[in-house]
Parts: structure tokens; sequence; C-alpha cells
């Protein structure tokens, strides 16, 4: 009762908060997306709703890049993120956050569907929709952030007190602004569909994932009280678009899928072989994965990812897993993968698993400012945050070297403006 009673607190506050992104609180700056981007994930963190899957939230970004970048409106600053939730669900919401759920991950067939949800979700970024809902009122938007926000929250929780938050943020109390809604979702899906064909992803995967649902609503009963009017909106994509000319091997996207769900029996899952694509670093990592399930020698599976490192030296997954086995049997090349990836790792979003890793690495490499950086964010991203600034106000003094201490400095000045803002 007490985490709930918390969590209904967090409900209440953040409206006066965001008065302090000014008078259009959806027209928000990239650093200003950002520092709510930082908020969400600590948030999320600390109600352990983020899925601890480096790989997979790589992979899942390199996706979204990949659709950025053949969009006629790309979007600038946008995180996504995989959430622990059966739901089958998924959104976007102000600030460029968009989350899938590994319900919805479970409910789809293929990579194309997967990557058509996500098409929707950017496109609603890409068009600009939060505005257009505060066009009427300024708190709308803000509503439906903290409000989608709180419903995560919650269903750690109350699976239940969290739909009725969800579905009463979504719904809202007039029936114009719902229609709006529909209309804008139809809009994300045919952006998204526009998306998709300047990609190698079959366009018709959207119109057959919608169907899907409406087949199935009992199952996909929230994603489609969040994602209004499947069988219509099925019906509006263009028909007859330009679908694979033949059927890809979907063995990688069904070993991820199961990957990302936690599943055990992944070492029963059929992979294609590496010879198939050589050139594709999540192929060769999937194949080191289920050789290390299979495997009990820690030094065997830690030269698999040092080869895949070797061969594909900015496929980062392949690096903290490499980092993460070498920490596990005590080998005195820690400190060698971790001077790799020191620098690397501060500019990318990070699991909470890897933080800590780079942390227990730093420790081990006796690498007092790393040390020092890597523990305080830890804390931070914890979600403990009064921690983690009272930790690097510490750690600043005992600092000598100068330019570490100006990064520690720097640290510390961003903790503490985002805590002021959002504490």
């Amino acid at each position: 009762m007490r985490k709930l009673v918390s969590l209904l607190f967090i409900w209440s506050f953040p409206l006066s908060v965001f008065a302090a992104f000014g008078d259009k609180p959806v027209n928000w700056s990239s650093s200003e997306s950002v520092d709510f981007q930082d908020y969400v994930v600590r948030s999320l963190n600390r109600q352990n709703a983020i899925v601890q899957n480096y790989w997979a939230h790589y992979w899942l970004n390199q996706r979204f890049l990949k659709l950025n970048l053949a969009s006629p409106s790309p979007v600038d600053s946008t995180l996504p993120l995989i959430l622990k939730d059966p739901t089958i669900n998924a959104f976007a919401i102000p600030g460029n956050v968009i989350a899938i759920h590994t319900g919805l991950w479970r409910a789809t067939d293929n990579e194309s569907e997967l990557i058509s949800v996500l098409a929707h979700e950017m496109a609603h970024i890409a068009l600009d929709h939060f505005s257009r809902l505060t066009q009427k009122s300024n708190q709308q938007a803000l509503t439906l952030a903290t409000g989608i926000l709180v419903s995560i929250l919650l269903a750690q929780e109350n699976p239940e007190v969290a739909n009725a938050a969800l579905i009463s943020t979504f719904a809202g109390t007039a029936q114009s602004r719902l229609t709006f809604s529909r209309a804008m979702e139809v809009e994300a899906d045919q952006l998204a569909q526009s998306i998709m064909a300047n990609t190698r992803y079959d366009t018709e995967a959207g119109r057959v994932f919608f169907q899907k649902l409406d087949d199935n609503a009992s199952s996909a009963y929230e994603f489609l009280m969040t994602h209004p009017l499947g069988n219509t909106r099925s019906s509006k994509l263009s028909a007859n678009t330009s679908a694979p000319s033949s059927k890809p091997d979907e063995r990688l996207y069904l070993f991820l899928k199961a990957y990302v769900q936690g599943n055990s029996d992944v070492a029963d899952l059929p992979l294609p072989a590496i010879q198939s694509d050589p050139a594709n670093p999540d192929l060769h990592f999937a194949h080191a994965i289920k050789q290390v399930s299979q495997e009990s020698d820690t030094a065997t599976n830690s030269q698999r990812f040092k080869k895949i490192t070797q061969i594909f030296p900015s496929f980062l997954p392949a690096h903290f897993e490499l980092l993460n086995l070498q920490i596990s049997q005590d080998s005195s090349a820690v400190c060698d993968t971790f001077n790799q990836l020191n620098n690397r790792a501060q500019k990318e979003f990070l699991t909470l698993n890897v933080i800590e890793n780079m942390k227990r690495a730093a420790e081990r490499c006796q690498h007092r400012a790393a040390t020092y950086y890597w523990h305080g964010q830890f804390l931070w991203q914890s979600g403990r945050e009064a921690e983690a600034i009272a930790f690097l106000g510490r750690s600043l003094k005992n600092e000598k070297e100068t330019n570490q201490a100006a990064l520690l400095k720097t640290l510390l000045s961003q903790f503490t403006s985002r805590y002021e803002r959002f504490n």
C-alpha cells in the first residue's frame, strides 16, 4: 500500500513541475526532451519496469534510426524503450519517448509487424500530434505524458488500477478529443506506411497486425483502447504496396523475441547460418548467446564475444557482454575492455545492468574518477537521486585531477538541475 500511495503522489505533482518548460510545454527543445527522457528512465527503473536487456534496446534503437533515415519528417532526440509488461501495447509521449511492451513483442509474428508499430509511434512524434493536442488546453499533452507514465508505474503494483488510469488518460472526457485522436491514429498509420515503403520492411505488416488484433480483441484489449478503430485503420491503409518479393528469414527475429521475454529455451531455437548474412552483427551475437546457453566454460564464451568485437568494433552489445563475462571470471582482461568502453559508454543510453557492470569494472581497475562517475550514474539511474548527488559532491572534493574533476562537476550540475526540476 505504501508503494501505491507514493505512485499516486507521482501523479499529483508533474503538471506544476512541467510549468518550468514554458508556455508551450510540448514544444520542448532537444535538451528539454532529453531531460524528460532521463526522468522517465529513472522513474521506470525505480519500479523495475524496463527490460534489462541491452542488446534488445540497441537492436530497437538501430531499427528506429533506419526508419528515421527513411522518413520525410525525421525526428530528433527520441528514446525507444522496452517495458516489462505482458499487455499488448506501445505508445509515444511528449518528450519523444517511445515504449514497446514485451506483450506486443509476443503478439508479433515477424519483424515487419513490430517495426510497423514502431513506425506508427514515431509518426505521432513526426506529425507533431502532441502540440495539436494542446491547442485547446496547455495541460492536455502534459496529462497525456504523465498519465501514461503513472499508469506504467501503477502497473508494477496494481494492474487493474493502472489499466483504468491509462484508459482514462487516453479517452478523456470529451468525445471531440476522442474523435480527433482517431483521426490522428489514421494519419500516423499512413505516414508509418509511407516510411516503411522506403525500407526493406513489408508495408502490409501494419494492416495485417491491426486485423489480427481485431480478430483477437479480448487479448488485445489495451492496445485497441489506446489505438482505436483497428478495422477502420486497416481498411484505410493503402493496399498492394511494396511487399518483399520473397519471404524473409524470421528466425533471428524469433530468437530475439524469445530473448526479450526472458525465455530460457533460446538454446533450442534455430538460427540462420552466419554464412547466410556474415555482415550482420546481430546474427553473430545471437549465435554467441545460443552457444553460451549451452557452454559453461566462461573463458571460451569470452573468446566468442571478443571475436565479435574484433569483427564489428562498433557493435556495443558484444563489448558489454564480453565485459560481463570477464567480470564473472575475474579476468585480467577486464581493464583493457573497460578502458576501450569508458568514453563511448558515457554517450549511450544504457540499461541498468550495464551501468552496474561499468561501475564494477571501474572499481576492479582502481580507476578512481571512473568509479565516481559510474557509481554516481548507477545511483541516479536507479532512481536514488538524492544519494547520487550527495555521492558526487563527496567525490568531487576528493578528485585532484583537473579534467576528471571537471567531468564530475558537470555531471553533478546536470543531476542537481534535473532533480530540482522534477522532484
